[in-house]
């Protein structure tokens, strides 16, 4: 009788420790998954993981996350269980106006400046977001730095270490552009910084930018993207850089060019195509330029992500009310809220063309 007694509890105890381990590494048990409730406002993706801002002022993900690279994902097991099209909060202080993810985690802006960080490779402070410093209107982490616009129009860069130490590069900037990967074989960093008189600067990362640099004028808006690809027309692997941007006449140019490339090159108006009018936003995509207009209609020029197809500037998209764009991807946000995305999807390793 006793040892019958002993053989339940042994076998109890083992029942139980599986199901804990059940819990613990098969179940998606604390994961808030993004309600059809909450609106999504705001996008931004790195290769295919993408975060959402939505209107209440949550934070989401869902994509590619890794145990290098979680995002700000604190359930990390759990996350992996669900579909990867699924958006994950990661963030609920109701607060968020934007959020910028690059190769290193990302950054969050709150409605009071405060700015709150992920980190890839971190300690346990910076794997999911938190606050680090106060002031700023956005904010791109490359590396261990923060590149950060302050409401005063000054840009410049803190590092991690050291959040109170502001290194100014440039004043009166009405926003700003990094492109930045710590590759092994295929570095490559660069910003672009906009002025209040309309000037577009490029300049490497911590470089100081002053009047006497070239640069490009009359720009009202602009986006950027920059990939390493070897297509079929390349001889060898290239750093693409696609620039977008638009005047204040609402004329969109578009530039696809080397990074490898000397920078004047970037800066010569020459070398922008023109591709669409009464433009108000535009959003550089793997090899192309996408434009939304007053109408809320979206018109496309370039290839169609890898294909030999050419777009020359037909609209394909209604009633969108913002466009954004990764190294990967382009993103439609529509009127009604619902998101469409074109381009390379991790979840299937498959890609969806336009045409």
């Amino acid at each position: 009788m006793k040892r019958k007694r002993q053989l339940l509890i042994i076998i109890a105890v083992v029942l139980s420790l599986i199901i804990i381990c059940f819990f613990t590494f098969f179940v998606a048990t604390g994961l808030f998954i993004k309600p059809n409730n909450e609106e999504i406002t705001f996008l931004s993706a790195h290769n295919s993981t993408v975060a959402a801002v939505t209107d209440i002022g949550n934070v989401y993900v869902k994509g590619d996350v890794s145990h290098e690279l979680r995002y700000g994902v604190d359930r990390f097991r759990q996350f992996l269980i669900r579909n990867s099209d699924t958006f994950v909060k990661i963030y609920d202080k109701n607060d968020a106006i934007t959020v910028n993810l690059s190769e290193d985690g990302g950054c969050i802006i709150t409605k009071q400046s405060d700015v709150y960080v992920f980190i890839k490779n971190s300690s346990e402070k910076y794997q999911t977001p938190t606050y680090l410093c106060s002031g700023y209107n956005k904010a791109y982490l490359a590396d261990d730095n923060i590149y950060l616009l302050n409401s005063n129009g000054e840009y410049g860069f803190i590092s991690i270490e050291k959040p109170d130490i502001f290194n100014l590069l440039c004043k009166d900037v009405v926003d700003f552009d990094i492109e930045y990967s710590n590759s092994e074989l295929y570095p490559y960093g660069i910003s672009f910084v906009l002025t209040k008189n309309n000037h577009l600067y490029v300049s490497d990362l911590k470089k100081a930018i002053n009047d006497t640099e070239a640069y490009i004028e009359d720009v009202a808006g602009f986006n950027s993207i920059a990939f390493c690809a070897d297509y079929l027309n390349d001889n060898k692997m290239k750093k693409y850089i696609e620039i977008s941007i638009v005047n204040r006449k609402g004329e969109a140019f578009w530039y696809e060019g080397d990074l490898d490339e000397n920078y004047d090159r970037i800066v010569d108006q020459t070398n922008y195509v023109k591709v669409g009018n009464d433009v108000s936003i535009v959003a550089s995509y793997p090899r192309g330029c996408a434009m939304l207009d007053d109408k809320h209609q979206v018109s496309l020029y370039g290839y169609d992500f890898g294909h030999e197809d050419f777009i020359s500037g037909q609209i394909l998209f209604y009633d969108v009310k913002n466009i954004f764009s990764s190294s990967c991807n382009l993103f439609l946000l529509y009127q009604n809220g619902d998101i469409d995305y074109f381009g390379f999807n991790a979840s299937t390793g498959s890609t969806r063309y336009f045409t």
